[in-house]
């Protein structure tokens, strides 16, 4: 309760990180609570890195692989990455890691056919899933760093974003001569078209790949519906598919998108922006209309 209260936070993770390892049950399970903001959720997770042990790898590992906003599985990538770089993981299982991959791969796959497919529509919509891409792409390096030379994988990563087209495909080119083959053959050919920023000529999602796609979280689902026609969205995508959280979701994307307009947020990826989306007010004001003055009250 005291975490929750900014002005208390940074004495109780403090205080937390310093608990004994029977204390990692309780302290996962706020995590999980959904009245939780993202800073805070980021910061249980660092507690639990830092008291490490088996229990604590577990209880990240399930954060990685939850149905969680994605922004909360990259931070608990982040923290599950501390704690092997520090010594106190345990021993990965191998089919555990494997199946991890799996899902990956088959998001990024779906993702990459969602910017093919809807490439000539409303650029902000593309813009959005791309952010989506590049969180997803951190996870998977998160994800392989867990089983390869992590400080390889963070210059690959590094590279893979530069703006200069010959160090992008020097990382591709690096990541494949230094994964193993079978692991490369699967992991190269989803990454390709992310980093080349590929976009098809299509306006409109395949039935496969918005029933897929509405089968995701919250957030991917609000992105599917604004990038369809309403004659499709009537016709191939159930209403009742549009959940409670799917309609917080929807009111905050343009709220996203504004702010992704403004030169501060325009490299935060749009999936960190939405706590921020969620409490910004939209203020419309007409030209040389003051906002405050200086001495004006805070707030």
């Amino acid at each position: 309760r005291l975490a929750a209260k900014e002005e208390h936070r940074d004495i109780v993770i403090e205080a937390l990180a310093q608990m004994p390892e029977e204390a990692v049950d309780a302290i996962s399970a706020f995590a999980e609570g959904h009245e939780l903001d993202e800073e805070l959720r980021s910061r249980m997770f660092h507690v639990l890195a830092e008291l490490g042990g088996k229990a604590a790898e577990l209880a990240l590992w399930r954060f990685f692989r939850s149905a969680t906003e994605l922004s909360s599985r990259v931070s608990a990538g982040k923290a599950l990455h501390r704690l092997a770089l520090a010594g106190r993981a345990g021993t990965l299982e191998r089919e555990q890691w494997d199946q991890c991959l799996v899902e990956i791969g088959e998001t990024l796959e779906l993702l990459n056919r969602f910017c093919q497919e809807i490439g000539a529509v409303e650029s902000d919509i593309v813009e959005l899933v791309r952010d989506h891409q590049w969180l997803e792409v951190e996870r998977l390096f998160q994800l392989l760093s867990l089983e390869f030379d992590p400080s390889l994988l963070a210059r690959v990563k590094f590279n893979l974003e530069a703006k200069q087209e010959v160090l992008r495909a020097n990382a591709l080119e690096l990541l494949e001569t230094e994964l193993p083959g079978a692991i490369a053959r699967e992991v190269i050919p989803l990454l390709e078209p992310i980093v080349e920023g590929r976009s098809g000529e299509g306006t409109c999602l395949s039935k496969e790949t918005a029933e897929a796609l509405m089968q995701r979280e919250p957030w991917l689902r609000v992105l599917t519906r604004a990038s369809q026609p309403d004659d499709v969205l009537s016709s191939e995508m159930s209403v009742d598919l549009l959940h409670a959280e799917d309609l917080a979701f929807e009111l905050i994307r343009t709220q996203v998108s504004d702010l992704k307009k403004i030169p501060l947020f325009r490299d935060v990826p749009a999936d960190s922006l939405i706590p921020l989306a969620r409490v910004v007010r939209t203020l419309r004001c007409a030209r040389d209309e003051t906002l405050f003055e200086q001495g004006d009250p805070a707030g």
